[in-house]
């Protein structure tokens, strides 16, 4: 079928653009994409990375749990896994051990002492206050500190001063090394700077 052209003989009411001569329309320039600032390339690899560490966990998890259930399909339902991740499992009770679980975890104190919390602080004390005068700034921070059972500091977080301030007291009281426990201990402690 050809196209109608408005050569009078035809209804023109039905062809509104019969007899006009179509120019082809200009094409817009395209613009060169834009270029990523350095900010921009940051936010976005630390986006990709983020991505890629949710996925290679999803992945391990994946694992762990295809393991778990061929191993508990193996040993009927229990096995040092297992008992590790659940011991109030009755056949984790019957007598079956950690063969890796040590012994001494049992006569681990609950938590530190004062002694304890005072000479682990004692040792950061030093390089504590010294986040004052590197920032000149003097008065009283106030710190929370929570230390895991294997001595280590889990989390510290100071408040009181400037945020350079907090952030640096916090990273040098996370230096802080304590006494095994067996559950560890929160509390605040306080440092004039």
């Amino acid at each position: 079928m050809t196209p109608r052209t408005g050569d009078g003989d035809g209804d023109s009411s039905k062809d509104p653009g019969a007899g006009k001569k179509v120019e082809p329309k200009a094409e817009k320039p395209t613009k060169p994409p834009k270029k990523e600032t350095a900010a921009e390339k940051r936010a976005r690899l630390k986006r990709e990375k983020k991505e890629r560490e949710r996925k290679e966990k999803e992945r391990k998890e994946r694992e762990a749990r295809n393991a778990a259930k061929n191993t508990s399909k193996s040993t009927g339902g229990c096995d040092e896994i297992t008992c590790l991740v659940d011991s109030s499992k009755a056949c984790c009770r019957k007598g079956r051990t950690n063969n890796n679980s040590n012994n001494s975890d049992s006569k681990l104190p609950d938590r530190p002492t004062k002694a304890q919390v005072r000479s682990g602080m004692g040792r950061v004390s030093g390089s504590a206050k010294s986040c004052g005068k590197r920032n000149g700034w003097s008065g009283k921070v106030r710190v929370r500190i929570r230390i895991s059972g294997s001595g280590r500091v889990g989390s510290a977080k100071a408040s009181g001063g400037p945020g350079k301030v907090n952030g640096c007291v916090s990273a040098a009281v996370k230096r802080a090394r304590f006494p095994k426990t067996k559950s560890g201990l929160s509390f605040t402690y306080g440092y004039t700077l």
